[in-house]
Protein backbone atom coordinates (compact mmCIF):
# COMPACT_ATOMS: atom_id res chain seq x y z
CA UNK A 1 0.00 0.00 0.00
CA UNK A 2 1.38 3.36 -0.99
CA UNK A 3 -0.44 6.45 0.23
CA UNK A 4 1.11 9.84 -0.44
CA UNK A 5 3.35 10.90 2.46
CA UNK A 6 1.99 14.43 2.17
CA UNK A 7 -1.35 13.38 3.68
CA UNK A 8 -1.27 14.22 7.36
CA UNK A 9 -3.83 12.65 9.66
CA UNK A 10 -4.53 12.11 13.34
CA UNK A 11 -5.85 8.55 13.00
CA UNK A 12 -5.19 5.88 10.36
CA UNK A 13 -7.44 2.88 9.76
CA UNK A 14 -6.93 0.14 7.18
CA UNK A 15 -10.27 -1.24 6.01
CA UNK A 16 -8.82 -3.53 3.33
CA UNK A 17 -10.54 -6.87 3.12
CA UNK A 18 -13.65 -5.60 4.91
CA UNK A 19 -17.12 -5.76 3.51
CA UNK A 20 -19.30 -2.69 3.72
CA UNK A 21 -20.72 -3.51 7.16
CA UNK A 22 -17.35 -4.23 8.75
CA UNK A 23 -15.83 -1.15 7.11
CA UNK A 24 -18.53 1.01 8.68
CA UNK A 25 -17.96 -0.65 12.04
CA UNK A 26 -14.19 -0.03 11.94
CA UNK A 27 -14.74 3.56 10.82
CA UNK A 28 -17.34 4.16 13.55
CA UNK A 29 -14.88 2.90 16.18
CA UNK A 30 -12.19 5.27 14.89
CA UNK A 31 -14.57 8.22 14.59
CA UNK A 32 -15.67 7.82 18.21
CA UNK A 33 -12.23 8.99 19.36
CA UNK A 34 -11.86 11.64 16.64
CA UNK A 35 -11.96 15.13 18.13
CA UNK A 36 -13.44 18.16 16.30
CA UNK A 37 -11.01 19.36 13.65
CA UNK A 38 -9.03 16.11 13.59
CA UNK A 39 -8.71 13.92 10.52
CA UNK A 40 -8.86 10.23 9.85
CA UNK A 41 -7.21 8.51 6.88
CA UNK A 42 -8.85 5.28 5.77
CA UNK A 43 -7.36 3.00 3.14
CA UNK A 44 -8.83 0.00 1.35
CA UNK A 45 -8.28 -2.27 -1.60
CA UNK A 46 -11.95 -2.57 -2.55
CA UNK A 47 -13.16 -0.18 -5.21
CA UNK A 48 -16.74 -0.83 -4.07
CA UNK A 49 -15.98 1.46 -1.13
CA UNK A 50 -15.67 4.41 -3.52
CA UNK A 51 -19.44 4.86 -3.19
CA UNK A 52 -19.80 3.62 0.40
CA UNK A 53 -17.37 6.00 2.13
CA UNK A 54 -18.83 9.25 0.72
CA UNK A 55 -22.30 8.06 1.79
CA UNK A 56 -20.93 7.12 5.23
CA UNK A 57 -19.47 10.62 5.63
CA UNK A 58 -22.66 12.30 4.51
CA UNK A 59 -24.80 10.30 6.95
CA UNK A 60 -22.53 11.20 9.86
CA UNK A 61 -22.00 14.84 8.88
CA UNK A 62 -18.27 14.33 8.30
CA UNK A 63 -16.25 16.10 5.65
CA UNK A 64 -14.68 13.92 2.97
CA UNK A 65 -11.68 16.19 2.45
CA UNK A 66 -9.85 14.06 -0.10
CA UNK A 67 -10.02 10.71 -1.82
CA UNK A 68 -7.74 9.11 -4.31
CA UNK A 69 -6.14 5.98 -5.67
CA UNK A 70 -2.57 4.74 -5.68
CA UNK A 71 -1.71 1.39 -7.24
CA UNK A 72 -4.44 -0.99 -6.00
CA UNK A 73 -5.37 1.09 -2.93
CA UNK A 74 -8.05 3.71 -2.48
CA UNK A 75 -7.82 6.21 0.34
CA UNK A 76 -10.15 8.66 2.03
CA UNK A 77 -9.24 11.61 4.22
CA UNK A 78 -12.16 12.31 6.56
CA UNK A 79 -12.40 15.32 8.85
CA UNK A 80 -14.68 15.85 11.81
CA UNK A 81 -16.42 19.20 11.94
Amino acid sequence: MTIPDSIACDIFVDISGCDSTLSSSKLNDAIEVLQPGQSLLASAKKNALLDDIPAFCSQRQLLLAEQGETDDTVYFLIRSQ
